[in-house]
């Protein structure tokens, strides 16, 4: 993006910031536990999930997920399952 704009990575990463409070990598977090909240009501497993959403590591999706959400994967998909 910031060859297209002629300016650095890092002015860029710096204006998105500014005007939309987050940094592409974060945009892109936000929007894959989005959607792997989607696929946990739909129940998907925690396993395929991680996979659909683009993580490579479990660990580090469920560590991701609950710090965004407040609860891990199961717990979510458990609670989101009882209402249903």
């Amino acid at each position: 993006m910031s060859h297209i704009q002629f300016v650095s990575k890092y002015h860029l990463l710096r204006l998105l910031k500014k005007y939309y409070g987050l940094t592409p990598r974060q945009y892109l977090i936000d929007k894959s536990i989005e959607k792997s909240k989607e696929y946990l009501i739909s129940r998907m497993s925690v396993t395929e999930t991680f996979f659909a959403v683009g993580f490579e590591s479990l660990g580090s999706f469920s560590t991701l997920f609950k710090t965004k959400i407040g609860k891990s994967p199961t717990e979510f998909q458990k609670e989101q399952l009882s209402r249903s």
